[in-house]
């Protein structure tokens, strides 16, 4: 199928059974924690059915404005493209598009458009959002929300028009391509590393305080890592010492985090005999009983291997 006849217009539209079915599972675990562990833990029963309830709102403000009010549309004329979406409208004529691409993400396709205007443009979220292999864009249209537009003839319709502008500048766009990035080695490596340091730190904190092993700290951290050496390093090619370095931030984060819980722990001072006398002795431990150390020995190597493996490469 070719491309949609300009004007073309669309109201929102979605699945409102998904979403019927994420307020019942909202409510129900709601309930659970108001009810039962309320009894025993007031701010674990609170946290945890507020934060419940605010899903289940923000499920039934999607049902009621895309489905019912038809709030949200799709807008594309032969000057320009509107995409009202909740907590945004975008206005955009086709001269100040660079690139357009599509992706697949949590089970939904979207749309992702990048102005020219933001194509040279280095932060850390849009960095952040690559480890997962989303596209940059300076805003997206998602099908979850026009279930009854065919998001490929929506590509098609988009690089029509695009290509039609840059016809006389001799270029050409399908899908997004990245200019010369000005890579930045020195600024990539004490960044990343700056940043392993700091999540280091909240997570032997919060071993400390919350006397809780919550890996999913250095897990979630080691892709912050990856963003933060992408933020000034883009790779040309697989470079093996940079991705053993980004590993080797990403794993260390188990250990330090642990040490400084201990430190914290046994209230010693951080001198520096202090601090290497527990060094020392928490890896004879491991070495010594790597069995009672099994489950953070895992999760260093699953944080060495996301900080290996993932990331961007050009």
């Amino acid at each position: 199928m070719g491309p949609y006849n300009l004007p073309y217009k669309q109201k929102s539209s979605t699945n409102v059974y998904s979403y019927f079915f994420v307020v019942l599972f909202c409510i129900a675990w709601a309930g659970f924690f108001f009810l039962v562990i309320m009894k025993d833990d007031l701010i674990k029963g609170l946290f945890g059915g507020g934060a419940f309830i605010s899903l289940s709102v923000w499920a039934c403000y999607i049902i009621i404005s895309v489905q019912v009010l038809k709030k949200f549309s799709l807008h594309l004329t032969s000057e320009y493209i509107e995409v009202v979406l909740p907590f945004k409208a975008t206005i955009a004529r086709w001269e100040e598009i660079a690139s357009v691409d599509t992706y697949y993400s949590h089970g939904n396709d979207y749309v992702a458009v990048l102005l020219k205007s933001h194509k040279e443009k280095k932060s850390f979220t849009r960095n952040f959002e690559s480890v997962f292999g989303v596209p940059s864009y300076s805003f997206q249209i998602p099908a979850r929300f026009f279930k009854d537009v065919d998001m490929n003839r929506l590509l098609l319709t988009i690089s029509e028009q695009i290509n039609s502008r840059l016809a006389n500048e001799g270029q050409h766009v399908d899908r997004i391509t990245h200019g010369k990035d000005e890579n930045n080695i020195i600024g990539a490596l004490s960044t990343s590393g700056l940043m392993g340091l700091i999540l280091s730190v909240v997570y032997g904190i919060s071993i400390w305080q919350l006397e809780e092993n919550f890996v999913f700290i250095p897990i979630f951290g080691s892709f912050l890592i990856i963003s933060m050496f992408n933020t000034y390093y883009k790779e040309e090619s697989f470079n093996l010492m940079a991705r053993l370095y980004i590993g080797f931030l990403c794993l260390v984060q188990i250990p330090l985090g642990i040490i400084l819980a201990t430190t914290l722990e046994t209230e010693m001072y951080f001198a520096i005999d202090d601090i290497f006398f527990v060094i020392k002795k928490y890896f004879k431990y491991v070495v010594k009983y790597p069995a009672e150390q099994w489950f953070s020995i895992v999760i260093g190597l699953i944080c060495f291997g996301i900080g290996a493996i993932r990331g961007r490469v050009k």
